[in-house]
Order: C-alpha cells, then structure tokens, then sequence
C-alpha cells in the first residue's frame, strides 16, 4: 500500500508524542544504482539507535516496527519517493516525502521536524501550463504523480483550433483603387496588418481563451499554476492571464521537472512568508513578538506563540526543563519550539538567513 505524502493534518500523535522519539531519513532509491538500498540504510541507523537507546537506560523493544519494516518487500524493491519514519513508545508512522533527505537518525525528547517543515507547507498539488507558438498542454500534479488534464469544452488547446473560431486577421483579402503610381494594377492586395503582428494578435487572443479556461477549472483561483516555455510565450501569457494562483516564476524545459517546479513553489513561499514576517515585525508592539530562543521555546510550551520563522542555517541547542517534557541530552530547541508551536495551533516556518526580519536565529509573534 503507498504510503501517505506527509502532511501537517496527519501529524497530530507526532506532535504529542514522548520520547524517547526516533526520526529517520531514508532517500529514495532505485534497485541497480549505485549506493546502499533503503532498507540497508534503516538496517545501518538501527544499530546505532539501539546502541543510544540502551546507553540511555531504554530497551530496544520499541524498535521492534523498524525491525520488521527491514525486511519489508516493498522497502527493499525502491521508491522514487524517500520517506521519513517515526517511531517512539506509543508512536510508529512513515510518510512519503517529496524531497530528497540525508539526515542521520535523530533521538530526542521530540521528533524531528525542522527539517520537514518546508514539506508541510507547500503545496501538494498545483498546474504546470505548458505554451508553445502551436498549442498548450496542463499537467496536474497530484497524489504523487502527473496527471494530464483537458481544458473545458469549447476553449482551444492549440492555435489552428483557436484561429478556426474566426477567420483569421491576416488571410482576409482587401483591395485598394490602385493610383497612377502602380501602372496598369487595378487594385493593390494587402492585409489588416503586418504578418509577424497578425500572428502575435492570434497568439494572444488564444492564450486569453486559455486563460478564461483556466478560471473555469479553478473558480477559486487558489490552485498554484506555474508556467513552461520560452520566455516570449511566457511574457505574453502574463500579459493576458489574471488568474491569482500564476507564479512568477517559470520553467523552462528543465530535466526534473517536479524537483524544479518545487523550487518554484519553495520560492514563492519564502517570499510571501517573509513579507509576512517583515510587516509584523514593523506592526506589531515590541511586546508582540521574541527573538530570544529560550524565551520563545517557553512562549511556544505555554501556547503563545502564533507564527514562529526560524533561520534555517541556526543552531540552538541545549536541555530544557519543563513539567511533562524530558530531553534527550542537548537537543535542537528551536525544533522543540516549532513542534510546541504546531501542537498549540500556531504555525512554524523555515526562511534563509537573507529572508529573516532581522539578524535573528528565530522570529516568534505572540497571541498574547
């Protein structure tokens, strides 16, 4: 059975577990390419987990789902897909994960989910609308996999379909009373226009409908629609598109798409997310908002904070006492705060350093 994609909804016993918490990475892995297969890898982390596990004063009993999924057939034939896995006393789940993670086994009080946190947020389904001079196509990503999708009845997918709605501009014949000038002609063929701008009026006029069609598909506008082609196709389709959910950025004939396309999405968040954090930042009274990561992991246990952004590249970690929560050892206090965070409604999210408000390796905005 495929596993679910990981998604901030199917979460919560993550987020309320007690440790000891286990969380391992494993990459996805195609049977006869060079590196060690999946299960190798969770067969290798096992016996290092144990080993901590028992220095711990823990028995490896609560391993033994990860020992039971080595041997799994489905593991050990390969998967485009990595996965993350979780495992404490009362918890065992593992989810597909769209991109590739190398981490090593994580053991803590909480699972270890900075990391993953990029993977909540972003979309799990959005368009890519591909444009040539001839003719567009949709794809749909979904479930893991691309779809193909048709426009509505009666909106064109290619330009001779479009152009055979009208007749063309520039294959209208017109004939002017010729002059002394042109000799013995009669009359003097000639266009509406010239050829290159009646090709480039067809071209808009069909990309115009595409986009109509697109708004029928999507009345809410809330589907991510990124953009494939060269750029004089793109530019002209963002000069006629008004569909919300177009990004600004575009592929172009990229080898992985998917990979590429999520790129574009990451992009797109961390620009939102951080003019999100700047504006708060500049609104909100200074009592509103922390930057002091000790103050903001106790803020986000006593369910105070409201939007938590981390730098990405910080490292904060150390023990933190708290009724209910035991670490294990120094632990990533910034993680700890994102899933405290989570676990009381709010949200936590990762920036680059350059995205940040501020030079801070956490920005958190209170509820109160």
């Amino acid at each position: 059975m495929p596993l679910e994609m990981l998604e901030l909804d199917k979460i919560g016993e993550v987020l309320k577990a007690k440790g000891p918490c286990v969380t391992l990475f494993l990459p996805p892995y195609s049977p006869g390419q060079p590196g060690h297969s999946a299960a190798a890898i969770l067969k290798a982390n096992l016996q290092e987990v144990g080993r901590k596990l028992e220095t711990g004063g823990f028995t490896k009993e609560m391993l033994h789902p990860l020992e039971k999924l080595v041997n799994d057939p489905e593991l050990a034939a390969g998967s485009t897909w990595g996965r993350v896995i979780f495992c404490s006393p009362d918890v065992f789940q593992q989810f597909r994960v769209m991109r590739r993670y190398y981490d090593p086994p994580v053991i803590a009080g909480s699972f270890a989910l900075r990391t993953l946190l990029p993977e909540l947020w972003l979309p799990k389904e959005f368009l890519v609308l591909s444009l040539t001079k001839k003719g567009v196509s949709v794809q749909k990503f979904t479930d893991g996999q691309w779809k193909t999708m048709s426009l509505p009845e009666g909106v064109p997918e290619t330009l001779d379909e479009a152009m055979a709605f009208d007749a063309p501009d520039h294959t209208l014949v017109n004939r002017s009373y010729a002059g002394t000038s042109a000799g013995t002609l009669k009359g003097v063929r000639f266009g509406t226009g010239t050829e290159r701008e009646n090709k480039h009026g067809h071209l808009t006029d069909f990309f115009r409908m595409v986009d109509r069609g697109i708004h029928q598909m999507f009345p809410t506008e809330e589907m991510p629609l990124i953009l494939e082609g060269v750029e004089e196709e793109v530019a002209m389709y963002r000069s006629v598109g008004n569909y919300k959910g177009l990004l600004g950025e575009s592929l172009r004939n990229y080898a992985d798409k998917l990979d590429n396309a999520y790129s574009i999405l990451s992009h797109d968040f961390i620009r939102r997310e951080s003019a999100a954090a700047r504006e708060e930042k500049e609104r909100l009274h200074y009592s509103r908002f922390a930057t002091d990561p000790d103050v903001i992991v106790q803020a986000a246990f006593d369910g105070k904070v409201n939007h938590l952004y981390i730098d990405e590249q910080a490292v904060r970690s150390g023990a933190f006492a708290k009724d209910g929560y035991t670490c294990w050892g120094d632990e990533d206090l910034l993680n700890l705060a994102a899933i405290q965070t989570m676990r009381n409604r709010g949200k936590a999210v990762v920036l680059p350093p350059d995205a940040m408000p501020g030079e801070v390796a956490a920005f958190a905005t209170l509820r109160f």
